[in-house]
């Protein structure tokens, strides 16, 4: 545990670029063929190994070589084979409503506010609460919390309940390829 916290401490001052250096350093020399896929993706893998780096709290999510991949391995389709669970209060049948609308208002063109504004919007047009002490105080009154929504968003294009941000993936990835990997969950949901 200690060694992974001075690890952490070190990824995370080290600049972005030697941090990708490092990562395909270690693919290249241990894992050939996953080394074969990511050598056409270093651009994105450093913006991925960018999301949450700046500001007074940088996340620390990298660890060793192996953990990295395994923390960015959702961005590859090659890599990309499991779902984690809904929320308990997200029938299969309402995320796949959820996911749909998302892909109608989805859009690269939107600043995180506005994107943030859509998911709102998602939300409260299937009585999904936007405030969470509102949802705390009257949970029977509502199907969940915002919170419910972007999680099926994440589980969509992460395949996790836990990720760096969603927007900022969405952005790397892109329209179309954000696109296929909801469908393809909506698809994953309605069997």
């Amino acid at each position: 545990n200690k060694l992974d916290d001075v690890s952490k401490d070190v990824l995370v001052n080290m600049d972005i670029d030697d941090v990708v250096d490092f990562f395909m350093n270690w693919a290249k020399n241990f894992e050939k063929e996953k080394y074969e896929i990511l050598k056409d993706y270093k651009d994105d893998i450093k913006r991925l190994f960018s999301i949450g780096r700046s500001g007074k709290k940088p996340r620390k999510d990298l660890i060793y070589a192996s953990q990295m991949f395994d923390f960015i391995s959702y961005y590859f389709d090659e890599f990309f084979d499991e779902y984690e669970d809904l929320p308990e209060n997200v029938s299969k049948e309402m995320a796949i409503v959820l996911l749909k609308e998302y892909i109608e208002t989805f859009s690269l063109e939107d600043d995180n506010g506005q994107w943030v504004d859509k998911i709102r919007e998602i939300s409260e047009k299937h009585n999904f609460e936007v405030k969470r002490k509102d949802y705390k105080k009257n949970t029977q009154d509502y199907n969940g919390s915002v919170a419910d929504v972007s999680t099926v968003i994440r589980l969509a294009i992460t395949g996790s309940v836990n990720s760096p941000d969603i927007y900022e993936i969405g952005q790397i990835m892109g329209l179309e390829k954000t696109n296929k990997r909801i469908e393809k969950y909506i698809n994953y949901l309605d069997k």
